[in-house]
C-alpha cells in the first residue's frame, strides 16, 4: 500500500500487487497535510491497511482491505481544540512479533502534548487513552519492539528544550504502563528548530534518527541508540556531508538491520538519499544510494519499509516536487535505484466524492484534469457490478452524476454499503457510499 499526501488535494491510497512495479489508485478522501509534518502513516496487518491521518482537527484511522483496497470503517481517535491543534500522528502494530497480530497503537501530537491509544478490535474501537509527553514540537513517532525483554513500545518526540525524549510502554499500550519520559541526552548543533525524530526498535534495541543541525545549510542526520531497553543511549552519525539532509525516516524490520532515508538538497534541487546498517547493536551506516532522477519535495519527508515478498527488499515512498507531485515508490534492492515510470504511478489527475452520504439517492461528483474516456460504476460489497452510470468522453473539470439507487435492470437495490469506481484510460479512483431506503 502507498499513501500520497493531499498537498493540498485529497489524500490518496494506492495498492500494488507486484512489488511496486505498478500501482492502482483505490480511494481518495479529504484530508489536510501541513507542509513539514508527517500527518499520514500506515501499517498493514490481518488483511487490512490502517491509515492514520489528520482531518478537521481530528486524528482519524481508516481501515482498508489490503486485498481490495476498499475502506470499511473510519474512526476518530483524537480530537484537537481551538487552542490545541492536531499536528502529527503515527501508527504501528505488533505484527512483527505476532503474525496474527490485531493490536494497533497510535500516538499523536496535539498542541504540545503527546497522547497514545490502542485498539484491540482491528481499529473499530480505541481505548487506553494516555498522556505520555509534554512540551513537544514537530514530529512524533512510535515503534513496536518485537521480542523485547521488557519494552513493547517506544514513542519518540522532540521537546522544546531541544532534547529528544523517549517514552516506553511495558504492557502492550496499557494506559497505566507508560513510563516517565526519558531524556536521551542528545546535544544538537542547532537548538532552535525541530529535530524530526523517527524511531525503530528490535528486541532490546531502539534507535532514533534525527536532524542534528536544522539550519539554512549543512544539515546532518544523526542517531541515538539504546541496546538495553532505554537504560543508556549512545550517539552516532548516519549522514554527514556538505549537503542538507532533512526529514529522516528509519525502519528495522525482519532482521535486515537499520535502513534510513532522508531528503537532501544540492543547490535548488532536492533528492532522496538511502543508507543501511546491517548491524543492530553498533550500527555502521554504509551502502549510500541516491535517488536522483526525480526532484523530491523539500518539506515532505520520505518513508521506508522492509518487506519479504516477492523477495527481500526495501520500499521507499516519497513525493516529487510541484507542479507534478507524483507519489513515487522505489522497490528495488539497495544500490539499484530505479523508480517506476510516471505512467505506472498514480497522481492527482482524477478525484471522486459522494454527497450526501448516507443517502437514498446520492450525488457523485467526479473531477478529471484532462479530457478522458470515463467510466463510472457502482459495486456491491462482493465486488459485483450493480450499475454502469457513465461510459463516455468527458471534458476536463467537475461533473455531478445522481445515482437513483437502482441497478442496471431498473430495480431498487437494498440498503447498505456500495462502492463507486471512477476510471479513465490510465487512472482509477474509488470511494464508498451508504445507500439508504
Amino acid at each position: 500500500m502507498l499513501l500520497e499526501p493531499g498537498l493540498p488535494e485529497p489524500i490518496k491510497c494506492g495498492r500494488s500487487t507486484n512489488g511496486g512495479a505498478s500501482w492502482t489508485a483505490l480511494q481518495n478522501w479529504i484530508g489536510t497535510v501541513a507542509d513539514g509534518y508527517r500527518d499520514v502513516d500506515l501499517v498493514v496487518t490481518q488483511g487490512y491497511a490502517f491509515v492514520a491521518y489528520i482531518y478537521a482537527n481530528q486524528v482519524r484511522v481508516r481501515r482498508h482491505s489490503s486485498i481490495t483496497g476498499f475502506a470499511d470503517s473510519v474512526r476518530t481517535v483524537f480530537t484537537g481544540t481551538a487552542t490545541d491543534s492536531c499536528y502529527d500522528v503515527a501508527i504501528t502494530s505488533d505484527v512483527d512479533e505476532y503474525p496474527t497480530a490485531w493490536w494497533l497503537y497510535v500516538t499523536a501530537l496535539i498542541g504540545s502534548t503527546v497522547y497514545a491509544k490502542r485498539s484491540t478490535t482491528l481499529g473499530l474501537t480505541w481505548t487506553n487513552y494516555a498522556t505520555i509527553g509534554t512540551n513537544a514540537i514537530g514530529r512524533v513517532d512510535i515503534a513496536y519492539a518485537p521480542f523485547s525483554t521488557n519494552t513493547e513500545l517506544f514513542v519518540a518526540y522532540h521537546r522544546n528544550n531541544d532534547s529528544l525524549y523517549v517514552v516506553r510502554n511495558i504492557d502492550y499500550g496499557d494506559s497505566l504502563d507508560w513510563l516517565t519520559p526519558q531524556n536521551t541526552g542528545v546535544s544538537r548543533k542547532n537548538s532552535s528548530a525541530n529535530a524530526w525524530p523517527s524511531v525503530a526498535a528490535m528486541a532490546d534495541t531502539a534507535i532514533i534518527v534525527y536532524e542534528y543541525n536544522y539550519g539554512p545549510s549543512d544539515n546532518d542526520v544523526h542517531y541515538v541508540i539504546s541496546t538495553n531497553d532505554g537504560s543508556t543511549w549512545t550517539q552516532g552519525t548516519v549522514f554527514s556531508a556538505t549537503t542538507n539532509e532533512d526529514y529522516p525516516n528509519i525502519t528495522g524490520r525482519s532482521g535486515a538491520g537499520w535502513a534510513v532515508v532522508c531528503v537532501y538538497d544540492v543547490g535548488s534541487t532536492c533528492n532522496i538519499r538511502f543508507r543501511q546498517s546491517t548491524r543492530y547493536s553498533s550500527p555502521s551506516f554504509t551502502n549510500t544510494a541516491d535517488i536522483a532522477d526525480s526532484i523530491a519535495r523539500f518539506n515532505v519527508g520520505p518513508a521506508i519499509e522492509y518487506y519479504d515478498l516477492p523477495s527481500p527488499r526495501y520500499g521507499i515512498v516519497y513525493v516529487s516536487f510541484r507542479p507534478y507531485e507524483w507519489a513515487w515508490f522505489d522497490y528495488n534492492n539497495v544500490g539499484i535505484v530505479e523508480e517506476v515510470a510516471n505512467n505506472q504511478t498514480f497522481s492527482k489527475t482524477i478525484a471522486i466524492n459522494c454527497f450526501p452520504n448516507p443517502s437514498v439517492s446520492p450525488k457523485i461528483e467526479l473531477e478529471i484534469l484532462k479530457p478522458s474516456t470515463v467510466s463510472l460504476k457502482i459495486y456491491d460489497i462482493n465486488g459485483n457490478i450493480v450499475r454502469n452510470l457513465i461510459n463516455k468522453n468527458l471534458n476536463a473539470g467537475k461533473t455531478v452524476v445522481v445515482w437513483d439507487g437502482k441497478d442496471d435492470n431498473g430495480t431498487k437495490v437494498a440498503q447498505g454499503i456500495y462502492f463507486v469506481k471512477l476510471s479513465t484510460e490510465s487512472k482509477s479512483a474509488m470511494t464508498k457510499v451508504i445507500k439508504l431506503q
